[in-house]
């Protein structure tokens, strides 16, 4: 046969631009600014070439479509691009121009690069008319000015849709066999045969509109109903849309991509039945609760009919090395306590983490206390330099505790790692080629014969798209190809976990080899981090005791304080991979976090030293441990006394202090706080009047040269040590001609990903 490859191939190109039986220009008027907040008096003519660049990179649309007579009973579409884009570009869909498509005034689809045809009937009424706002941002980061580039109405011709889908499908499917495999030289021929039968002398004509039926009646019963994959593994494929909280772009542009994803797959919901739509992170639902009511609303339906899956757990899809125990832990209580809350359900319990660079051995006890025995990953298979050995494994905890667990299979080309094997993604696009690479890369074909593909654009979101749909209704039973099956992740786990017995185990941590910067790049975001887990900790011990005593407990101001923690734990803010702006308004979040935190703590510790009995009208202090354990540590403090005082602790013992600071609104002092009991306090009284007690032993500095009856330490002019003697080991700790305490700095350039690895 040949040639017939090129020949479809040529023929399917020519069949896509015909599939519109009419098209008309849209007449847009614009404004710059949003939607919500466009001036009545403002608009402006919009045209093809329009440029909308400038402050703010936002731009408002508005027209109305009414549809012509001869449209009746056709698919009426728009057509809106924004900007042109070099082929191949990788980062082109994480801050692309993109906007929110409303009808009616209600918001109803996202367009972005890969998402610029919005169906608005799928039978047209004659004289139907809608009216259209199109609210339009460009990312921050994006190189491009944002423009109109198309902007028409267009009839689309079903036959012919159906023609291109069940044609190029089955080519797709025919050149994944072998060259002279006899399936797939009759599946060439019963395409090339439907492509002769199709009239293209008289394109847009009635004979060629009446040839396509033909055509594609013909290839429909000697391909798709005459032959059959036959016994082949089951992949189970459902819509995705990885969506970073933060990375290329601020917390404020994830809320309008939300909007604009969750929208496109209510959509794509209402135009077939049977497909279905995963979406995790809970913090990305409260987002759309809050600004979008209508589509969150649409949601909580498609979640009742169980079409609509909502996935992972926790509240974000978190960093898991860089987050303290107890915020894992906060992860998944916040997480499935929202969707309890939103939707009556805590959610599909699978920990959905794809995107995450590294999970300790603590999760998997983590995740089973929390009622999730599932985990789902893609990352591992970047890994620098040893290759993932299994794909469904169960994973076994510190404790021995084990969780069901896969990695995905589906194959993404765009990137070899140095290991020699292609990564896999977590957003396919639906192809033959993926269905049959992800089962050629699962390496558990001997305990389990399904898998699983989730579909659709990712990282900035946009999830699925028609396209995808209408391919998959046509991989349900091809030769020499995985029979897909529409369905959602909870199927898929439910099954691995019945052969869970017969899978290899993995012990211990999940390393990722790779982006090892992410533990050093921000540090103060990652300062800030910590600072907040520990102050949350101290805020909620003793708002807890001093409720005991009566004192209100600050459910609520905790709550928004560890949202607003467990948010920035994000894998793109914690760990430090994101753009400026972001770690911008995480620290501002940082501070709101601290005050909240704070101001809780202070008024625990005031009410419970309220109810602290000390005899006597002499001034006091109350010093608190939050530890799980006794305490003995120095304390530093300011009391309000300007002259001389004595220190006692509740025996009535003198305790040494030393003066650090002596101002007119008080002392500050240093003392050693004995045996604090665990969470508890040691109160101390002030003595005013007697003679001040100094604390310690004699401290003698003389020049470069600090010492007491432990050390002798000299510095040079740069602070550097050039001596520590130990007096009591009677030995010298620098060697001779070294210097301690020598500040170094190192040049950090890898390869790539400046803010993510190390060289």
């Amino acid at each position: 046969m040949r040639f017939t490859t090129d020949k479809i191939n040529a023929r399917l190109a020519e069949l896509w631009q015909l599939r519109f039986w009419e098209r008309q220009p849209l007449a847009l008027q614009w404004q710059p600014g949003r939607l919500a907040k466009a001036r009545p008096d403002a608009w402006l003519p919009a045209q093809v070439g329009t440029v909308w660049d400038g402050p703010g990179r936002r731009a408002a649309f508005r027209a109305v479509v009414e549809t012509p007579a001869a449209w009746a009973g056709k698919p009426v579409a728009l057509r809106l691009r924004l900007a042109n884009y070099q082929a191949g570009d990788p980062d082109a869909p994480a801050y692309d121009p993109q906007a929110l498509l409303y009808v009616d005034g209600h918001p109803v689809y996202g367009l972005d690069m890969f998402h610029d045809e919005a169906v608005l009937t799928d039978a047209a009424t004659p004289g139907h008319s809608w009216e259209i706002g199109i609210d339009a941002e460009a990312g921050i980061q994006s190189p491009h000015s944002p423009g109109l580039l198309v902007a028409e109405v267009i009839a689309l011709d079903q036959n012919a849709v159906d023609l291109y889908y069940d044609a190029q499908v089955a080519l797709d499917s025919a050149l994944l066999l072998p060259e002279h495999d006899y399936r797939r030289e009759r599946m060439l021929k019963s395409i090339d045969e439907a492509m002769l039968r199709v009239e293209w002398r008289g394109p847009l004509g009635d004979a060629f509109r009446a040839s396509l039926i033909e055509a594609d009646r013909y290839l429909r019963e000697n391909l798709y109903e005459a032959m059959t994959a036959g016994p082949t593994p089951i992949v189970i494929a459902t819509g995705h849309s990885h969506i970073d909280v933060a990375w290329l772009w601020t917390l404020a542009q994830v809320r309008e991509k939300c909007a604009r994803t969750f929208s496109t797959s209510l959509r794509l919901m209402e135009r077939y039945p049977e497909y279905c739509y995963i979406q995790s992170q809970p913090q990305l639902y409260q987002f759309v609760q809050e600004d979008y009511p209508e589509i969150f609303q649409g949601i909580r339906q498609r979640v009742a009919e169980g079409r609509w899956e909502p996935l992972g757990c926790t509240w974000v899809e978190m960093d898991c090395n860089l987050s303290g125990g107890e915020s894992l832990v906060r992860q998944f209580l916040f997480g499935t306590r929202y969707f309890r809350r939103a939707f009556g359900t805590s959610g599909t319990r699978v920990l959905w983490l794809p995107d995450v660079f590294g999970y300790p051995a603590s999760l998997p006890q983590i995740m089973a206390r929390s009622g999730c025995p599932y985990f789902g990953t893609a990352k591992l298979t970047w890994n620098e330099y040893n290759r993932m050995p299994y794909n469904s494994f169960r994973w076994s905890g510190i404790d021995g505790t084990e969780v069901v667990s896969h990695l995905l299979t589906i194959p993404a080309l765009y990137w070899r790692p140095k290991v020699g094997t292609p990564i896999s993604s977590y957003d396919a696009m639906l192809t033959p080629g993926e269905l049959t690479g992800a089962w050629e890369r699962y390496g558990q074909k001997d305990v389990h014969e399904e898998l699983l593909i989730t579909f659709g654009h990712g990282d900035g979101g946009g999830g699925s798209k028609p396209e995808m749909v209408e391919r998959s209704r046509r991989l349900t039973d091809l030769p020499g190809i995985p029979r897909l099956r529409p369905g959602r992740v909870a199927d898929f786990f439910s099954g691995l976990a019945r052969v869970a017995d017969r899978l290899p185990v993995w012990h211990g941590e999940l390393y990722f080899e790779y982006h090892r910067g992410t533990y050093t790049t921000q540090a103060a975001n990652k300062r800030a981090n910590r600072q907040s887990e520990y102050l949350y900790h101290n805020a909620e011990l003793f708002a807890s005791l001093a409720h005991l005593w009566g004192h209100a407990y600050p459910q609520e101001r905790l709550n928004q304080g560890w949202e607003m923690i467990l948010l920035n734990q994000f894998h793109d803010i914690l760990p430090g991979s994101s753009i400026p702006a972001v770690y911008k308004d995480s620290q501002a979040q940082y501070a709101q976090v601290r005050a909240a935190g704070e101001a809780v703590l202070n008024d625990a510790l005031k009410a419970i030293a309220a109810q602290v009995g000390l005899p006597g009208s002499e001034p006091s202090l109350i010093v608190f441990n939050s530890l799980g354990c006794s305490r003995t540590d120095v304390v530093e403090t300011t009391v309000p006394l300007t002259g001389d005082f004595t220190l006692l602790d509740s025996a009535g013992q003198p305790v040494p202090y030393q003066v650090v600071t002596d101002a007119p609104a008080g002392r500050t002092i240093l003392f050693t706080a004995a045996g604090v009991p665990s969470c508890g306090y040691r109160a101390y009284r002030l003595r005013p009047g007697a003679s001040a007690a100094q604390a310690g032993e004699a401290v003698r500095l003389s020049g470069n040269v600090f010492e007491n009856r432990f050390f002798r330490a000299k510095f040079n002019k740069a602070g550097q040590l050039t001596s520590l003697y130990d007096k009591v080991a009677q030995r010298e700790a620098i060697a001779p001609g070294r210097r301690g305490n020598v500040l170094q700095h190192f040049e950090d350039k890898p390869i790539e990903f400046d803010a993510w690895d190390i060289p």
